[in-house]
């Protein structure tokens, strides 16, 4: 079973992925605890409020945290941050600690992994999943499920498996190398 985070940080490097298996300790980075603590602040926040993110709109009926979901079908596993019930329909609410993109472009393994955790949802609440949110710090983004998107958790997870039976991933230096944890691992 391929644990959900691990799509995210397939899309970041497939080598993150790769040293997970091995059981690396990566290295702590500053932006790191500081975007632990604003994600504890969303938390707190989120928790006291009727509606989602504080829009009107959104009336938010019930909520639940951290729930465990796993698919032996789709091969996945993990805890979901947060889904809240909005009338008849379970929203998968992935919560990031950073600010949303200012161009709009959400990063693919942010929108990878919460499809992930719509689909898990779905066979948990047998329920069908239409649309998601991501809840950053300075707003939410409301993305639709698509066909593109389901097949994209199933291919970047046949991906990870392949990582699991094996395949080592090429090193591919780029600009994302410098906030990595695992780079000193690379760069040798």
């Amino acid at each position: 079973m391929v644990p959900v985070s691990e799509l995210r940080q397939y899309h970041f490097c497939p080598r993150v992925v790769y040293y997970h298996i091995l059981g690396v300790e990566e290295a702590p980075k500053d932006y790191m605890s500081a975007g632990k603590e604003r994600q504890e602040d969303l938390w707190f926040k989120e928790r006291r409020r009727k509606t989602l993110a504080g829009l009107r709109k959104l009336r938010v009926d019930e909520r639940r945290y951290g729930i465990s979901l796993s698919s032996l079908r789709l091969c996945l596993i993990g805890t979901l941050d947060l889904a809240v019930r909005i009338g008849g329909e379970w929203l998968v609410v992935e919560v990031k600690s950073g600010p949303k993109p200012r161009d709009g472009r959400i990063p693919i393994g942010h929108r990878v992994q919460a499809a992930a955790y719509s689909m898990l949802l779905e066979e948990e609440m047998n329920s069908v999943a239409r649309r998601f949110f991501l809840l950053y710090e300075n707003g939410l983004i409301e993305i639709q499920m698509t066909d593109e998107l389901r097949d994209h958790v199933i291919w970047t997870t046949r991906r990870i498996l392949r990582i699991y039976r094996g395949w080592i991933p090429p090193v591919r230096i780029s600009r994302r190398c410098s906030s990595c944890g695992y780079s000193s691992y690379c760069m040798i």
